[in-house]
């Protein structure tokens, strides 16, 4: 087959607020292209910078960020991938990262806004906004409508599989096995915390997943909260 005419695989970026399951997305989007062009197609990492060519050359890209860079909005102007954009109300994924990896909620709340700062660039643009209050990870048309979105033909049962592999249930029990991976699977992560290279997922990944757990703050704490995102909450529809 003459390269002109060769099928040009997607390229595409999961962009997604910390706690906001974007890496569930990521998965999800990785996992139905695999389906569809063989695993040795797809290229898939975690980078908060633009990718060199020379690390998926002609193969599907699934790129996984959370504050971005740049390097990497100049990628996006000029590759224009699909891109998958994932929220949630900030004062919860604030609480939730201070909780499982043992932070101080000052820090947390910081490393939302510096997502939310690279997110709001382009919430404004027709892409796809997956809310995490939606309990969309919950839902298997979410990867109906992925898939359509990837050009993906995947029958039920390859849609089911998918689905019952990243449940909470199931996530948390692969998170909590982590270190029993092949060891080039997996790396340390940090305070103590070991990732799967593969999935992104680490081992302090699952929290008790409810939403509105901020107003178990003190009244002081969630009025702190609330002042600071008070402009991404009135962007992103979030009552104050």
């Amino acid at each position: 087959m003459h390269k002109d005419n060769a099928v040009v695989l997607p390229k595409v970026v999961t962009m997604g607020l910390h706690s906001s399951a974007s890496t569930w997305v990521f998965n999800v989007i990785r996992e139905l292209l695999i389906v569809t062009h063989g695993e040795e197609r797809v290229v898939s990492y975690y980078t908060e910078d633009a990718p060199q060519a020379s690390t998926f050359h002609d193969n599907c890209l699934v790129l996984k960020s959370h504050h971005g860079s740049e390097s990497l909005n100049r990628w996006i102007e000029c590759v224009n991938p699909i891109l998958f954009l994932s929220i949630r109300d900030p004062r919860d994924a604030a609480l939730s990262m201070s909780q499982r990896f043992d932070v101080p909620l000052s820090i947390t709340a910081q490393w939302v806004s510096n997502d939310f700062r690279q997110l709001i660039k382009f919430s404004s643009r027709n892409y796809p906004l997956l809310r995490y209050e939606d309990s969309f990870f919950n839902n298997p048309q979410t990867l109906i409508d992925m898939a359509s979105l990837l050009n993906c033909s995947i029958g039920n049962q390859s849609l089911d599989f998918i689905f019952n592999t990243y449940t909470t249930d199931s996530v948390r029990k692969f998170v909590n096995d982590i270190a029993s991976l092949p060891d080039e699977r997996v790396r340390p992560h940090g305070g103590g915390r070991l990732v799967d290279v593969v999935t992104n997922y680490n081992s302090r990944h699952i929290g008790d997943g409810r939403s509105g757990k901020w107003r178990d703050l003190p009244q002081s704490e969630q009025d702190a909260l609330t002042r600071k995102f008070e402009s991404i909450l009135k962007v992103f529809n979030y009552p104050l």
